[in-house]
């Protein structure tokens, strides 16, 4: 694009004076996915050289089997540069086209403000027509003569800034074509993938830059057109892609994370069956999404507002006792190692999505407020506060018949062992718990509640008070 000077202008519009690039945005949009499409037909190709060479391998022995056990090598590294190239000049064609919408973007403003100008005269006082006809004729054609003046001032004032939109436009338009010429690098690539022109393929396309941990600025291309469900269902399907995506994921996005995850903890492992036939690895994957996206505290406090604070101390309560019904099955230290591993990690995790969302609250004295996206409500801690002095039953012991009954509090300790939680949060439930553990030693002649506990309880479900567990709690279950 050759630069322009002022006298280069052509209004071609009397509305619209300033013209856009001549080839719309969309366009050059719908070329880069063409560019990029053929790194996915070349891709398949590549699969299937490979499925033809598994054929061919089997049917040759002797001095044939080691040359043609390599033959497709060179073939694939081919491919490999081929695809990778496809996606590179597809993500760069639509950065400038990303460059075009921009500076569209610029050009419908200075239309517009041209607009408002003229229709107010670039504000000169209408004429006043009194006196004399001759009189009358001199205030009009001074009239025009200012409103000339003005449309003057006003058309070079929005020229310069036209320039500069074109000026910066020609600059996008040879950073492209750099880009083009050096072709796939890796500082190139990474900027293509932070600004959202690259394909998610790029993550496999390219994977020694390990693009799935750096953070997008704007959604990959077949991702902006998703509705919020249908993106949030994708984030839940590429937990390895959380980091890469919770930066340009929206509130509303994040909150049916959240509330789906939440949904799933409500019904994991609520039944015996399911905890002694798969249920670790069952926990296994509900972690590993939960890890991906509970940290996020919007993600995390729609979490606790869709299972609740009894949810989410019967959730740790149910993990707590699988292991005795999954290991009475599957006897063995290496199981039981296994099995404990895979409670503390998930316990972990659940310390860190309940430290996330009751994080954000502003005040630094009593909680209170109803809440924000960001954090929850004063009434849900309450609540919280209500159930961990509440006894809540568990589950065990090769039954689906409850079997022991402990207070919440022992199901938050493992919690708050984990996760950064706010002084504020500790101090609000450390206080309360304090004051409750003081009230009934007072009514049961010094016992504590979680002395009572403990001798209601079986040997392998036996837990200790919730204070300690701060620090030192296994998995409750666990030896």
């Amino acid at each position: 694009m050759a630069n322009l000077s002022e006298r280069d202008i052509v209004y071609i519009d009397a509305d619209r004076p300033f013209p856009y690039y001549d080839v719309a945005p969309e366009t050059v949009e719908a070329s880069a996915d063409d560019i990029s499409a053929t790194g996915g037909t070349v891709e398949s190709t590549a699969n299937g050289v490979d499925a033809m060479h598994t054929t061919a391998c089997v049917s040759v022995q002797g001095v044939l089997a080691g040359p043609m056990a390599t033959a497709p090598e060179p073939v694939r590294a081919n491919m490999t540069q081929v695809m990778q190239a496809a996606l590179f000049g597809g993500g760069s064609v639509r950065l400038f086209g990303s460059a075009v919408r921009t500076f569209n973007g610029g050009v419908t403003k200075l239309n517009e403000e041209y607009a408002t100008a003229a229709a107010t005269d670039f504000g000169v006082a209408s004429a006043t027509m009194t006196g004399t006809p001759a009189e009358q004729l001199t205030a009009a054609d001074k009239h025009t003569e200012a409103v000339s003046e003005a449309l003057a001032t006003q058309l070079a004032g929005l020229t310069r800034r036209y320039l500069e939109l074109r000026t910066r436009l020609d600059t996008d338009a040879t950073h492209t074509a750099g880009m083009l010429d050096r072709g796939p690098n890796e500082a190139d690539i990474r900027s293509l993938w932070s600004s959202g022109s690259l394909s998610v393929a790029a993550v496999e396309a390219f994977p020694s830059y390990n693009l799935a941990a750096t953070p997008l600025k704007e959604l990959p291309p077949e991702l902006r057109d998703k509705s919020d469900e249908d993106l949030a269902r994708y984030a839940m399907e590429h937990p390895e892609l959380a980091t890469t995506l919770l930066p340009v994921l929206n509130e509303h996005t994040k909150q049916l994370v959240g509330a789906e995850l939440a949904h799933q903890g409500q019904t994991l492992g609520d039944t015996f069956d399911e905890r002694k036939d798969g249920f670790q690895a069952d926990m296994d994957a509900f972690n590993k999404v939960l890890a991906a996206y509970g940290g996020d505290a919007v993600v995390a406090t729609s979490f606790l507002n869709t299972i609740g604070p009894r949810g989410l101390l019967e959730l740790n309560g149910r993990i707590t006792t699988s292991a005795a019904d999954a290991l009475d099955g599957y006897p063995g230290e290496d199981s039981s190692r296994s099995y404990a591993n895979s409670i503390a990690t998930l316990q972990q995790t659940l310390g860190v999505v309940l430290a996330a969302g009751t994080s954000g609250q502003p005040t630094t004295s009593e909680w209170e407020g109803d809440g924000a996206a960001t954090y929850v409500s004063a009434d849900w801690v309450h609540q919280l506060r209500t159930e961990c002095e509440t006894r809540i039953g568990l589950m065990g012991n090769g039954t689906d018949q409850e079997v022991v009954q402990v207070y919440g509090y022992q199901l938050l300790g493992p919690l708050l062992a984990n996760g950064d939680h706010s002084p504020q949060f500790l101090n609000e439930m450390g206080g309360h718990m304090l004051d409750f553990e003081q009230a009934f030693a007072t009514e049961h002649n010094g016992h504590l509640p979680w002395d009572v506990s403990r001798t209601m309880m079986p040997t392998d479900c036996a837990s200790i008070g919730p204070m300690a567990s701060r620090t030192t709690m296994p998995p409750a279950g666990i030896r």
